[in-house]
């Protein structure tokens, strides 16, 4: 064994000694960062799951809403053909939805 071999074990010794705590602190916080990247990861694709779902059933509502007007609006366009179509019954002038009836005098 020469000087140099010496040397190195040396060197190795000192740093394993010293630096084996910082080098075990740096790969222990590298590992906690990875699980915490990992953690973010899986709370985001949750997230856009439950907004994606969020948005089918504000879509969904949305629908059932439009739908259910406009058939109160075929109801209401019904009633009043319905209505008008019956002797003595006309539309009120004014082109509102209020009638007259005829021989029966207006409330105003």
């Amino acid at each position: 064994m020469n000087i140099f071999d010496s040397l190195i074990i040396v060197l190795a010794t000192t740093v394993g000694a010293f630096g084996g705590p910082y080098i075990r602190n740096f790969f222990g916080k590298k590992g906690e960062n990875l699980a915490t990247k990992q953690d973010i990861s899986e709370i985001t694709k949750r997230q856009e799951e439950i907004k994606h779902r969020f948005n089918e059933l504000i879509e969904t509502s949305n629908l059932v809403q439009h739908r259910a007007s406009a058939l109160g609006h075929r109801i209401h366009d019904a009633a009043q053909r319905s209505l008008w179509a019956r002797p003595g019954v006309a539309p009120h002038p004014s082109g509102s939805t209020r009638h007259s009836i005829q021989g029966v005098p207006k409330q105003v």
